[in-house]
């Protein structure tokens, strides 16, 4: 009886040990893919102030798409569009995001 419960916790550590890498791997993505949108922006320094809240698909490629866009001025709003739309993200793939950027003087 013993034997089967060491086992069974053998299987559930061994278990909790294999899904470790898998979350610590999708941590480091995530991770690259938020460093790849904050680099999208940082070089951007709007004359206005204000945010945008926008719901982007991104597909096998990286192309992102934007299914909604909600924003404080319209100068803004087309920046985030030309900004997302432009560019082909390594990071990102088969996912929709909610991003909001908010742009400080």
């Amino acid at each position: 009886m013993k034997s089967l419960l060491l086992i069974a916790g053998l299987l559930f550590n061994i278990a909790a040990f294999s899904n470790n890498p898998s979350d610590e791997k999708k941590s480091n993505k995530l991770q690259a893919a938020r460093t790849e949108l904050k680099n999208l922006f940082d070089a951007s320094q709007p004359s206005t102030k204000g945010t945008v809240v926008a719901i982007i698909e991104f597909d096998a490629e990286g192309n992102g798409t934007i299914k909604e866009i909600n924003s404080s001025d319209e100068s803004l709003r087309e920046l985030v569009e030309k900004k997302i739309e432009s560019k082909s993200f390594r990071n990102i793939i088969n996912e929709t995001i909610r991003l909001a950027v908010d742009f400080r003087k």
